[in-house]
């Protein structure tokens, strides 16, 4: 197995003072899933996860993405962002669970041979990818890739619908490098999220090749049998056992985002305002924008602006393909 170090630094990472990481480990193995859906983000997890979930030898719990595995020394999840953290954490952290023991008791009662945890937040950090190869080192690592500028696209949307991103997309990826250098979670990484080469690198410096498979989003959903079968081949599982009927439904919705003049007023949130507007005047503001953001018109990513990021992205989707040793499907005619 490669070496455990940190892909930034490259210096092994200090867990001795990770109490998430030491109760992992005192669960033990059995305890923990073996399998990890790890991203990327809007790529078709959830579709995947879901017929994963139907197969007689592989178990989800009732939490298909509990995160837990991200969250830092301490126990929290990391949540700076443009809402208070409260806010945050109930927009995007709900459904989580925030608890390492409970966390290894959603696994201890599986019976299949498969235990899967498909949280996609663990692509993007080198916190989960430690974890997972400190406490489970023989897992299987499952990935999910998509076009990168439709997959950004897509989680800036789904930012807006959940009234958690007052910046237009332009302006949330202009921001993205300076809210990520003042501590913002990794949830705003919209070009981040899509710089698949330094993901990869993350797990594959933590384990062998052989332990990781890669599907790309556009393939396993234009035909899924295929898709399928390299999965369960994967997994050690029958391709047989898998709901074909269902593999084959609508991946994924429309999102809806807000207009224009919505994203001006959104503009509440700035600072100098939270000294003149009461809490729960702002927090009822927040409430009827998100609203308004479900509710408005659907839009489509401007043309200029898909070149613009694909430009940014192409340097990492040459070197994703040559990680992958094959070419991919994005940005061809």
């Amino acid at each position: 197995m490669p070496d455990h170090t940190d892909c930034a630094t490259g210096t092994t990472p200090d867990t001795s003072t990770d109490t998430v990481l030491d109760r992992l480990l005192a669960a033990g193995p059995g305890s923990l899933p073996n399998t990890f859906l790890v991203g990327a983000m809007k790529s078709g997890t959830t579709w995947l996860a879901s017929l994963l979930a139907r197969h007689p030898k592989v178990c989800v719990p009732g939490v298909k993405e509990p995160n837990t595995l991200v969250l830092d020394p301490a126990g929290r999840f990391p949540l700076k962002g443009p809402r208070p953290e409260e806010e945050l954490f109930t927009a995007m952290h709900a459904y989580s669970v925030g608890d390492a023991d409970e966390y290894a008791a959603l696994y201890a009662t599986c019976e299949q041979p498969v235990r899967l945890d498909a949280s996609i937040r663990y692509l993007m950090s080198d916190r989960a990818a430690d974890r997972i190869a400190s406490a489970a080192p023989d897992t299987k690592i499952l990935v999910m890739l998509r076009d990168p500028v439709q997959r950004a696209w897509s989680h800036w949307q789904m930012h807006r619908q959940m009234g958690v991103e007052p910046l237009g997309f332009r302006a949330a990826l202009d921001a993205e490098p300076a809210r990520l250098a003042d501590g913002w979670s990794d949830d705003y990484a919209y070009a981040g999220y899509s710089t698949y080469d330094a993901q990869l690198d993350r797990y594959l410096s933590r384990f062998d090749r052989d332990r990781i498979h890669v599907e790309i989003y556009e393939e396993a959903t234009a035909d899924p049998t295929p898709a399928l079968a390299r999965v369960a081949a994967f997994l050690g599982i029958d391709p047989d056992a898998f709901d074909t009927g269902r593999a084959r439904e609508t991946v994924g919705g429309k999102k809806r985002v807000a207009s224009s003049g919505v994203e001006q007023v959104s503009n509440y949130y700035r600072p100098g305002w939270r000294t003149i507007i009461p809490k729960p005047l702002r927090h009822a503001a927040w409430l009827a924008l998100r609203s308004l953001n479900r509710r408005g018109s659907q839009r489509t990513l401007p043309d200029r602006e898909a070149a613009r990021l694909a430009a940014a992205l192409a340097p990492s989707v040459e070197r994703t393909a040559s990680l992958l040793g094959r070419d991919l499907p994005w940005g061809r005619a």
